[in-house]
């Protein structure tokens, strides 16, 4: 059993295996990542799938986080001794790192959003959820060194954070967040985008909670279609 409750599940036979140094629950392949719009539009029709995914983005995010710890102890131990190693270990390892725990989080957090509008008092859900909105405020300090384009991955990751978080403390360094990050993009409007998913995200789970489920999911669609907000562009 993991440490969020969830038993492991199987690999799904059309992902193929692993590489050796890749993730085991693949939750962040191609193919998973192009699945997501879908999912999205129409959460109750696919809410085992969403349910499957949530679990194999908590997993991956597990692994991740204890193979970056073993980069980073090497690299307060010393263990990269050449120039070489250490180079290759802070420019091209620890960012990719970076960067893949962004999108765990990212994949993790929009799961749990979804399932908590089908379960809003579901204290697991709840409870990982402000973790990973503390996981999202540590990475920062994380990919700040590497700003701007080092850190381009971050902001969707600070949107998916912002969402639906209900602490009045993390959403204020959240949105702090947001306006810095937004520096470095100006030709992007995350912030815009954050506080308007937000608004949708909120207006779409209050349709879950009072409506059918037959009608929810058509509901829920055009209450994000009406906002103009889709997760698979940012004007």
């Amino acid at each position: 059993m993991a440490p969020h409750g969830f038993a492991k599940p199987q690999p799904q036979p059309a992902q193929g295996k692993p590489s050796s140094d890749g993730l085991s629950q693949n939750s962040i392949t191609v193919d998973s990542l192009a699945r997501i719009p879908e999912l999205v539009h129409a959460p109750m029709t696919h809410r085992i799938e969403i349910e499957d995914l949530y679990k194999r983005a908590c997993l991956d995010t597990e692994e991740l986080v204890v193979k970056q710890a073993v980069v980073m102890q090497k690299l307060a131990a010393g263990k990269y001794t050449s120039p070489t190693t250490m180079a290759i270990a802070v420019e091209r390892i620890i960012p990719l790192c970076q960067t893949a725990h962004s999108m765990l989080l990212c994949v993790a957090l929009g799961c749990n959003a979804i399932l908590s509008a089908f379960r809003p008092w579901d204290l697991d859900l709840i409870e990982d959820s402000n973790r990973y909105c503390d996981d999202v405020l540590s990475l920062a300090r994380d990919v700040a060194p590497y700003r701007p384009l080092g850190a381009s991955h971050f902001p969707i990751c600070l949107i998916s954070a912002y969402l639906t978080v209900t602490d009045p403390v993390r959403r204020k360094e959240l949105l702090d967040l947001l306006i810095d990050f937004q520096k470095d993009f100006a030709s992007s409007s995350w912030l815009d985008f954050a506080v308007k998913a937000r608004d949708s995200y909120w207006r779409a789970r209050t349709v879950y909670a009072n409506d059918g489920a037959k009608e929810s999911d058509l509901r829920a669609e055009q209450t994000f279609r009406g906002e103009e907000i889709s997760f698979c562009a940012v004007q």
